[in-house]
């Protein structure tokens, strides 16, 4: 149990119950209404108790959608497609969850007022899984699965950046959008893509 310096034990089960009423306000009301003093109501937990916590409803919501676990198979080594499909679905799943896309135009505010507020975020949450990214790539680069180019941080960058787009935005995030994903990450970091590349140019040139 965490216990912080001068303050009473935290309970754990109290915090999850937190997380769990927040995630289901931000599905069914959205973030503006996924206040503090609403979600001590719904949870039947005191606002003091939730402050002590979270000082700011954005705190309260960031933790509700980011801290939850991911799959443990992106903590272990294995076959490099594998790993970019439980990877892929994990992140389409996660923008794609209706809490997540309910908090985000809220969050990406408080983000834009308080930047450091994001980097603390990214470090916490992002890091850790890019950094699993990054080893998984090295090892398929190494046997000669993939090509080192692009790098592990653009295909990543990819991966994140068309999950966000349909789930958060457009709301289209689904098991096609994985394959798709799938298929431009493929792709981009295929062994030997270049020389194809280079090859469909030569056959073009010579039919002129």
């Amino acid at each position: 149990m965490d216990k912080r310096q001068g303050g009473r034990p935290r309970d754990p089960d109290k915090d999850d119950a937190v997380r769990e009423t927040v995630r289901r306000m931000l599905a069914a009301d959205g973030y503006q209404r996924t206040t503090i003093p609403a979600v001590a109501r719904a949870a039947g937990i005191g606002a003091p108790t939730i402050y002590r916590r979270w000082p700011t409803q954005a705190a309260m919501v960031e933790s509700a959608i980011a801290d939850r676990p991911w799959p443990e198979e992106l903590a272990a080594p294995s076959e490099f497609r594998y790993y970019l499909l439980v990877l892929v679905r994990a992140v389409v799943g996660y923008f794609a969850d209706p809490a997540t896309r309910a908090a985000m135009p809220g969050l990406l505010v408080e983000y834009y007022r308080e930047p450091s507020q994001y980097a603390v975020l990214v470090e916490r949450t992002e890091m850790p899984l890019r950094e699993a990214f990054r080893r998984a790539h090295a090892g398929a680069v190494g046997s000669g699965e993939r090509a080192d180019q692009p790098g592990a941080d653009a295909l990543f960058d990819t991966i994140v950046g068309m999950a966000v787009y349909h789930g958060v935005l457009r709301g289209t995030a689904d098991d096609a959008l994985v394959e798709q994903i799938l298929d431009v990450v493929d792709a981009a970091s295929s062994v030997g893509r270049g020389l194809h590349v280079d090859e469909t140019n030569s056959n073009k040139e010579r039919k002129r």
